[in-house]
């Protein structure tokens, strides 16, 4: 260990151990080379050669990091393939009223299981999750003309992406109006993009690197005092985060060829009111509090958004949240009863595309963000510690 402990010491910058050599090694031979010791040692090293560093030496030297985590990354990250397919169709309104239907969570949830997509995924996130994951990131629909519609979906395996979009076509064409232009393509790569990513890292390690000169340039008592004060905040918050009830979300789309039937629909007091009593909702508790309350709070749980209205198409989104995931798709279940029975006179029937399902993870609240603007607020609120400690000093000065 005494080896170990006089190569560490020989690592501090020649022209710190000429000046202060001797009296640092008499002091190591009191010091019993203990791990932590050790440890603290080398840290001091690195430490002072830092301090000896240019700005352009740290811009350097991070650069390159980057660069070469760049590269490594490049050879990590699967590569992405994307297979396209090409449909007529005989209207935008009959497409949209098709894409609700293909799009839909049971029928994206049996290609996933059919096509044994999203393995990993599966493994630890809810199915519900995985699906939101496929329709709003990986599966892309574009209207090219005023007939022609492209399916594209990208996903790491080739074959499983092009063997994806024929199944999804397969089942557009299922109405005879609809018919393939062309055919679920080779699967071409289209990601990663090796410049773009190279660039990320280079300037995300060039930023960390001017804020490392900084903190290393920084009096040790004012990085102590961010950091209390950042460490303080986060863990505050952390603890405070778990006292904040979970959010569930159950949501819902019904659908409707009159575009009139279902603009601006809201439920009446007294429907509310009624459900809250025949289905004993909010805990059975209609006895203890007032039932205009319990209305109230049954406005602030479901939303009813008015979608696109293509053509002659008209879209309802139904969102339900409580802080029980049951609860949540009761009320959204109650929602689209009224909305398919209670909608209007009309010739058009209104269509669930997709019914209230339970929720399988929160919603809300976000605690890593809330964490992080925990931890952000600190080291501000610490800045301002020292700049008025600072301003203090002069004064008495």
């Amino acid at each position: 260990m005494r080896r170990l402990q006089k190569f560490i010491a020989s690592l501090y910058p020649p022209k710190w151990r000429a000046r202060y050599g001797d009296e640092f090694n008499a002091l190591l031979e009191q010091i019993e080379p203990r791990p932590g010791e050790l440890m603290n040692l080398f840290t001091g090293a690195v430490g002072m050669h830092m301090t000896e560093w240019s700005y352009l030496r740290f811009a350097v030297v991070f650069g390159v990091a980057g660069l070469l985590g760049g590269l490594v990354i490049q050879v990590a990250v699967p590569a992405q393939y994307q297979s396209l397919g090409l449909i007529a169709i005989p209207s935008q309104q009959k497409w949209v009223v098709a894409k609700q239907r293909v799009f839909s969570r049971g029928i994206l949830k049996t290609v996933i299981e059919d096509n044994n997509l999203y393995g990993n995924e599966r493994l630890r996130e809810p199915l519900e999750d995985v699906i939101e994951k496929m329709r709003g990131k990986d599966l892309k629909s574009k209207v090219t003309s005023s007939s022609e519609v492209t399916l594209a979906f990208t996903y790491p395996d080739g074959a499983a992406a092009q063997k994806t979009i024929q199944n999804l076509m397969s089942l557009v064409e299922s109405d005879p109006e609809f018919r393939t232009l062309s055919g679920a393509g080779a699967p071409s790569r289209v990601s990663p993009n090796r410049l773009q990513l190279l660039s990320m890292y280079v300037g995300t390690a060039l930023l960390l690197g001017l804020g490392t000169a900084g903190a290393v340039r920084m009096h040790r008592n004012t990085l102590r005092t961010l950091g209390r004060y950042g460490l303080i905040a986060g863990v505050l918050f952390s603890a405070g985060s778990l006292i904040i009830a979970d959010q569930y979300t159950s949501s819902a789309v019904v659908m409707c060829a009159d575009a009139k039937r279902l603009q601006a629909y809201q439920p009446t007091d007294e429907q509310i009111a009624m459900a809250i009593s025949q289905e004993k909702l909010f805990g059975g508790n209609a006895g203890y509090v007032p039932m205009k309350d319990l209305v109230q709070r049954f406005r602030k749980q479901v939303k009813f958004t008015r979608g696109a209205n293509p053509g002659e198409i008209s879209l309802l989104y139904i969102s339900a949240s409580s802080n029980d995931a049951h609860e949540a798709q009761k009320l959204g279940q109650i929602a689209v009863a009224w909305v398919t029975g209670n909608a209007g006179a009309g010739s058009s029937r209104v269509e669930v595309t997709e019914n209230a399902s339970l929720p399988e993870s929160p919603s809300s609240p976000n605690r890593a963000v809330l964490v992080g603007l925990a931890i952000g607020l600190g080291l501000i609120a610490g800045a301002f510690r020292v700049r008025f400690r600072m301003a203090h000093r002069l004064r008495a000065a």
